[in-house]
C-alpha cells in the first residue's frame, strides 16, 4: 500500500480506507433498477436555432472563400 500511496501522492491510510470501502460494496447496487431517459436527451438531439444559424453562416462563408480563391482576376503583367 505504501507504494501505491507514494505513486498517487496520498497517505497510506487513504489507500487502506478505499480498499475497505471496495470490499464492503454490495454485489450489484443497481440491481432491479431501470434507468429513465433524462429530460435533456431531447435537447441534445435537437440543434438550437442559434447554433443552426451559426452553422449556416459558417458554411456560406466557406463557400464564398472557395469561390474567391478559384476566380482569376485576368491576365497580369510582371
Amino acid at each position: 500500500m505504501a507504494y501505491i500511496a507514494d505513486l498517487f501522492g496520498c497517505h497510506p491510510d487513504t489507500i487502506a480506507q478505499g480498499k475497505r470501502d471496495l470490499e464492503n460494496l454490495p454485489a450489484d447496487e443497481a440491481a432491479g433498477r431501470v434507468r429513465k431517459k433524462g429530460a435533456d436527451a431531447r435537447m441534445l438531439a435537437k440543434a438550437s436555432r442559434a447554433s443552426s444559424r451559426r452553422s449556416k453562416l459558417k458554411l456560406r462563408r466557406k463557400r464564398l472563400d472557395r469561390r474567391s480563391a478559384t476566380v482569376r482576376s485576368g491576365p497580369t503583367s510582371d
